[in-house]
């Protein structure tokens, strides 16, 4: 039996308006919702080889840990890679795999690097087997892979970035996504331009939030409903002002609007150390900034005047944060063999 090698690499992302409107049921119930997102040259890297004996190795060269088993159906589903074993599960590799994966973004930065990872990992195992799926395919696998392991309420627009890359809205319809690219390479290099991302040390699990505000919205709770109704309407306004423009000025007052009710929709998205961050960034010249992601720690995204943006990056890094040097990926998700 040949022996293949297989290099998957996926960008992780940043949302810019819409967060957790692409958990179902949310984006049923809301009617029409869609989230804007952007890709980021912060990488998830999967490196995957056939074997013929069976066995599967999974390594994390983030945390060191290991786990092997001598077949597929032998690896256990929990402890800290039970990501890469319910990839490694579904796909059912017949002689086997080695699997080393690695994340560019810090642990619980909220920026979808296990989801990228999850997405790099399935598209690997598909190539060993010759049968590599489609995009949506693929992004359909890992998001439901990803809420067994989680526990909880997730949604699928970490994927979409890390499968497609670039500046997209994505909608979330009956029965189908609907992926948008909004504008094209001179977007992502304005864009690139004005994005400040930085981890505020206080690493966030999306379950918890995630699912407060999907309860609170079910039982009809009328402050939730109100706020998720107008991160609706915000993520409307972030795709119009980029796609018809863009418009920068309007880019950035629907993410304080964003972020404005996204504070309100329930307990956890913010805490202090967050609105430290905030408050930091926009006191520096940011025109907008926010949590990415479903919020309780992680990063803040910040947009700034280009002019502006070096300041915010110190001004942030001043508070004890890390700046993550980011631009837009356009490519999304790579796949390439390697050589043995």
């Amino acid at each position: 039996m040949e022996t293949l090698r297989v290099l998957a690499v996926a960008p992780n992302r940043v949302d810019l308006a819409g967060g957790t409107l692409d958990i179902y049921p949310l984006y049923l119930l809301l009617d029409g919702a869609l989230t804007v997102n952007a890709a980021v040259t912060l990488e998830s890297r999967v490196e995957a080889r056939s074997r013929s004996d069976g066995r599967i190795v999974i390594r994390s060269e983030d945390t060191g840990a290991v786990l092997e088993a001598a077949s597929w159906d032998r690896l256990p589903v929990d402890g800290p890679l039970a990501l890469a074993a319910r990839a490694v599960r579904y796909w059912r590799p017949p002689g086997g795999c080695e699997v080393v994966t690695c994340n560019q973004a810090p642990p619980g930065s909220g920026l979808g690097a296990s989801s990228a990872l999850l997405l790099a990992l399935c598209a690997a195992l598909a190539a060993l087997d010759g049968r590599p799926p489609a995009r949506d395919h693929l992004v359909r696998v890992a998001a439901d892979l990803e809420v067994q392991v989680i526990g909880g309420p997730g949604g699928r627009q970490d994927h979409y970035a890390a499968a497609a890359g670039g500046v997209n809205a994505i909608w979330f319809e009956p029965a189908s996504d609907r992926l948008e690219p909004l504008g094209g390479p001179e977007l992502a290099e304005e864009l690139s331009r004005r994005l400040v991302v930085a981890c505020v040390g206080e690493p966030h699990r999306s379950a918890v939030p995630n699912w407060r505000m999907v309860r609170a919205f079910i039982e009809g709770r009328p402050r939730t409903r109100q706020a998720l109704a107008r991160i609706k309407k915000a993520a409307a306004g972030m795709r119009r002002a980029l796609a018809e423009g863009p418009d920068w000025d309007a880019a950035a007052a629907w993410m304080r609007e964003e972020w404005r009710w996204r504070r309100r929709a329930a307990r956890g998205v913010t805490t202090p150390a967050v609105d430290a961050a905030v408050e930091a960034a926009l006191a520096a010249g940011a025109a907008a900034a926010k949590v990415c992601g479903a919020g309780g720690g992680g990063s803040v995204v910040a947009l700034a005047p280009p002019g502006a943006r070096e300041a915010v990056a110190r001004a942030l890094a001043a508070r004890g944060l890390q700046v993550l040097p980011v631009r837009v990926d356009t490519e999304g998700l790579r796949l390439r063999l390697l050589d043995e």
